[in-house]
């Protein structure tokens, strides 16, 4: 796959299985054993495959009370990875404050998502900067 190949099937998790809850893609994107890291998942959540997606994506909806959109930035891609940076915003309301931002890692294997690395924080923690984003 080229490297924008590469940029579009990482940025499907976000924009399509978790915004949209295309839930069946999931199965299409992920490999069997994709390994998500991400802290902090609970000890009783699987984090391998695509049922991990699919969790992650129904956990979000129920945690976010207003409607969202993921906004990504910053693409780098080389060889089989994929590196954003993602915010999600509220669209309840036309200032659309920031609910959540990180940065992913995305390992890419014939086609398929086979490893996500993922690390968000909070907006609204000491840590954030003037514009938003977080050290």
């Amino acid at each position: 796959m080229s490297l924008e190949e590469n940029k579009r099937l990482a940025d499907s998790f976000h924009l399509e299985v978790m915004e949209k809850l295309n839930l069946a893609l999931a199965d299409k994107i992920f490999t069997p054993d994709c390994v998500f890291h991400i802290a902090p998942l609970d000890a009783r959540w699987s984090v391998r495959g695509p049922e991990t997606a699919k969790r992650l994506a129904c956990s979000a909806r129920e945690g976010y009370k207003d409607a969202y959109k993921f906004v990504h930035s910053d693409h780098v891609a080389q060889g089989n990875g994929v590196a954003y940076r993602w915010k999600v915003l509220s669209t309840a309301t036309k200032e659309q404050p920031i609910l959540s931002e990180g940065v992913d890692y995305i390992v890419i294997d014939n086609g398929m998502i086979a490893a996500v690395w993922s690390s968000s924080g909070d907006p609204l923690s000491p840590t954030a900067r003037s514009d938003g984003w977080q050290y």
